[in-house]
C-alpha cells in the first residue's frame, strides 16, 4: 500500500510539473512569435505626428506674417487716402487760384495744366509750369498786405507736403487739371508710394527677391 501511495503521489507532481512547463513554453512561445518592429511602432507614429504638427506651425507663422504685412499696407493706403483728401481740401478752399472760371481767379497763367501738370515730391521740391507753386513760398501775409490766391496756394501746398513727407518719405504726388473757361476746372491728384514687397507664393516671393520695393498708386477726381 505505502509503495502505490507514493507512487500515486510521484505521478500528480510530475503531472504538475508537466503543465506548468507547457504553460510557461506556451506564453513564452507566443512572445517570441511576435514580431520584431512592433516594439517601434508607436516611435514612427509619434514621428509623424510630429512632423504634421510642425508643418502646420510653420504654415501659421506664414499666414501670421502675411497678416501683419497687409494690415500695414492698408494701414498705409488709408494714410495716403486721408493725405489726397486734404489736397482736395486745399483746391476746394481756394476757388480763386484752381478754378479758371472763377471771377477771383488770378494770376492767368494756367493751373498745373495736363499732361505734365504739377509734381510734389519730398519736403520741399515743387515743379509748377505756371511758377506759382514756388518753395519756399513768399512772405506770409498780413492784414494790411492779404495774400493774393496764387500765394494762399503755394502756402498750403507747402505745409501739406511738409506734413505728407514726415508720414510718408518716399511720395510722389501729382496734381494734373484741364484748364478751360467752358467748363469748371477738373483735376486728377495721384500719389504714388513705395511698398516692400510680401512673398505670399512662389511669384510674389520671386518679387520680392529681386526687387526692394513695389510702387502703389492712389487717384483722385476734384472739381474745385
Amino acid at each position: 500500500m505505502r509503495v502505490i501511495f507514493h507512487q500515486i503521489h510521484h505521478n500528480i507532481h510530475r503531472r504538475i510539473y508537466q503543465h506548468e512547463t507547457h504553460h510557461n513554453d506556451g506564453n513564452s512561445a507566443s512572445q517570441s512569435q511576435r514580431p520584431a518592429h512592433q516594439t517601434g511602432y508607436g516611435l514612427i507614429e509619434v514621428l509623424i505626428s510630429l512632423i504634421v504638427i510642425a508643418i502646420g506651425l510653420l504654415g501659421t507663422a506664414k499666414m501670421q506674417a502675411l497678416g501683419i504685412a497687409n494690415t500695414k499696407i492698408a494701414g498705409q493706403c488709408g494714410l495716403i487716402a486721408l493725405q489726397a483728401g486734404n489736397l482736395a481740401a486745399i483746391l476746394h478752399s481756394n476757388r480763386g487760384y484752381w478754378q479758371v472760371t472763377s471771377s477771383e481767379k488770378e494770376p492767368a497763367s494756367p493751373r498745373c495744366p495736363s499732361p505734365a501738370g504739377c509734381t510734389l515730391s519730398g519736403s520741399d521740391t515743387v515743379t509748377d509750369p505756371g511758377h506759382i507753386l514756388i518753395y519756399p513760398p513768399t512772405a506770409a501775409c498780413t492784414h494790411t498786405a492779404p495774400c493774393p490766391p496764387g500765394r494762399i496756394a503755394a502756402l498750403d501746398i507747402a505745409n501739406w507736403m511738409k506734413n505728407m513727407h514726415s508720414h510718408v518719405p518716399g511720395y510722389t504726388a501729382t496734381i494734373n487739371c484741364t484748364n478751360t473757361t467752358s467748363t469748371p476746372t477738373t483735376c486728377i491728384i495721384s500719389v504714388r508710394w513705395p511698398e516692400k514687397i510680401t512673398g505670399m507664393n512662389t511669384t510674389t516671393a520671386t518679387m520680392a527677391a529681386t526687387q526692394a520695393m513695389q510702387i502703389h498708386s492712389y487717384f483722385l477726381h476734384v472739381q474745385p
